[in-house]
């Protein structure tokens, strides 16, 4: 468990905040983060496969070789909006 205390200085990133004593179990947190983006993983590597699969059987992606996605995480509580792009080759 890490705690920042009331008045001490505290680092995240490269951002130095004063904090009030916030206590978090890590060990949880971090286990409940993998197993959310375990499910995100696996559900999005189906769906990712089967319109994949389905854009090839129709002629959508005729003489392509990669396709370009992208996806948004966010967290409206925390205001997180976090997006990653990338192609992914299929060839």
């Amino acid at each position: 468990m890490q705690v920042c205390l009331i008045g001490s200085l505290c680092h995240f990133g490269r951002t130095e905040l004063r904090k009030m004593e916030i206590p978090m179990n890590e060990d949880l947190f971090n286990t409940e983060i993998r197993k959310f983006l375990k499910r995100l993983g696996v559900t999005s590597q189906r769906a990712i496969e089967n319109a994949v699969q389905e854009a090839l059987k129709s002629g959508k992606l005729k003489g392509q070789k990669s396709i370009n996605a992208r996806m948004t995480l966010t967290i409206d509580s925390l205001g997180l909006k976090h997006e990653i792009a990338d192609d992914i080759a299929f060839d």
